[in-house]
């Protein structure tokens, strides 16, 4: 589903900083990308669902051919994602890679 997220723009204003860029960045990549909180990645998420929604057409063009992933499942993810973003203010987000 990477290659969907990177064709997803988002950006929102956080307490005076701006997160710009693909969706990906920040879902992937978060501690490259000023490492937001469960916070502003609320909002973040909530910009790149919107344009899921409003672009689900163009979106399906990058469905996987291997059937690893779809549309459908990316966008459940990223709401649940947002949910627990919700659930948890404030909290600092880790990855590991």
């Amino acid at each position: 589903m990477g290659d969907m997220a990177k064709h997803i723009p988002v950006c929102v204003k956080y307490r005076k900083k701006i997160f710009g860029g693909k969706l990906y960045d920040y879902v992937w990549r978060p501690d490259e990308n000023g490492n937001p909180s469960t916070s502003p990645m609320r909002k973040i998420l909530v910009n790149g669902i919107a344009y899921m929604l409003n672009n689900r057409n163009v979106l399906l063009a990058y469905n996987p051919s291997n059937g690893w992933g779809s549309y459908d499942s990316f966008l459940q993810w990223l709401i649940s994602y947002k949910e627990a973003c919700e659930d948890n203010p404030g909290r600092k987000i880790s990855v590991d890679r």
